[in-house]
C-alpha cells in the first residue's frame, strides 16, 4: 500500500516536469531551429527592414511558404530617418545640445560636437542612400544563397540553417548588450548630474548606437551563410573525391558547383 501511494504521489511532479521540458523544447524549437535559409535571416532582416537599412523583409506568403517580400514602407523608412536626422542635427546645432556638452563644455568640445553632426549626417546619408542603390546586389546574393542550397539537396546535403542562426542571434546579442550597456551608463550619469536631454538628442543617440551593431550583423550574417557553405561544399567534395587534389587550392578542374 506506501509503494502505490509513493507512485501516486511521484506522478503529478513528472507530468509537470515533462510538460515543463515540452514547453522548452517548443520554445527551443521555435527560436532555435531554422529549417530553411529564410528561418535563419529573418531576425536581422526584420531589424534592419524596421531601421531601414534594407527595403524588405522575409514574409509568408498564402501558400504557408517564405520569401523575400519588399513594401512601401521598406522605400519609405530610409528618407523618414534622414528627414529625422537632419532635423534633430539642426536642432542640437542651433541649441547648441550635446550629450558631450554636458560633461565637458569647451572650445574643444562643442567644435568637436559640431563636426561630429556634420559628418553624422553625411554618414547617414550615404548609408541610407547605398542601402536601396545596393538592394539588388543583397537580394541577388541571398538568391544566390537559396541556389546553392538547392543543389545541395540533389546530393542529400543541408547547409544546417541552426548553426547560421545561433551564430547571427549570438552576434546580435553580444554587440546589443554591449550598446545597451553604454545607452544605460550614459543615461545614468546624465540623470544623476539632473540632465533632460531634448528627444532630438536621444534620437541621434539612440539611432546612431543601433545603426552600428545591425550592419555589423548583416555582415555578419553574409560571411556565414558563405562559410557554412564552404564547408558543406569541402565535405561534399572529400566524400565524392577523397585523396584527391582539392580544385580549391589549384587544378585543372576548380569549379565544383555550376550555378
Amino acid at each position: 500500500m506506501q509503494s502505490c501511494s509513493k507512485n501516486t504521489a511521484r506522478t503529478p511532479i513528472n507530468n509537470n516536469q515533462k510538460r515543463k521540458n515540452h514547453i522548452w523544447r517548443r520554445v527551443y524549437k521555435k527560436f532555435f531551429v531554422s529549417h530553411s535559409y529564410y528561418d535563419a535571416i529573418q531576425p536581422v532582416l526584420f531589424c534592419t527592414y524596421v531601421y531601414g537599412i534594407t527595403s524588405f523583409r522575409v514574409a509568408r506568403n498564402k501558400f504557408g511558404t517564405k520569401s523575400i517580400r519588399s513594401t512601401w514602407f521598406g522605400y519609405i523608412n530610409p528618407f523618414l530617418r534622414i528627414v529625422g536626422f537632419a532635423l534633430s542635427y539642426v536642432y542640437a546645432i542651433y541649441y547648441n545640445e550635446s550629450l558631450i556638452g554636458y560633461f565637458s563644455n569647451s572650445y574643444v568640445s562643442n567644435l568637436g560636437t559640431k563636426l561630429h553632426f556634420f559628418f553624422g549626417f553625411v554618414g547617414v546619408s550615404v548609408v541610407f542612400t547605398s542601402s536601396a542603390i545596393y538592394k539588388s546586389q543583397l537580394l541577388h546574393t541571398i538568391d544566390l544563397f537559396t541556389k546553392i542550397d538547392r543543389h545541395f539537396e540533389l546530393v542529400n546535403t543541408n547547409c544546417n540553417y541552426s548553426v547560421i542562426l545561433c551564430c547571427v542571434l549570438s552576434y546580435m546579442g553580444v554587440i546589443l548588450s554591449l550598446v545597451i550597456t553604454c545607452m544605460v551608463l550614459c543615461l545614468r550619469s546624465l540623470y544623476l548630474m539632473n540632465v533632460r536631454p531634448s528627444p532630438f538628442l536621444l534620437y541621434i543617440f539612440i539611432s546612431e548606437m543601433f545603426g552600428i551593431p545591425l550592419w555589423i550583423t548583416l555582415y555578419c550574417l553574409l560571411i556565414t551563410s558563405l562559410n557554412r557553405r564552404i564547408d558543406v561544399l569541402n565535405k561534399c567534395y572529400n566524400i565524392i573525391s577523397p585523396g584527391s587534389q582539392h580544385p580549391l587550392l589549384g587544378g585543372e578542374d576548380s569549379k565544383i558547383l555550376s550555378i
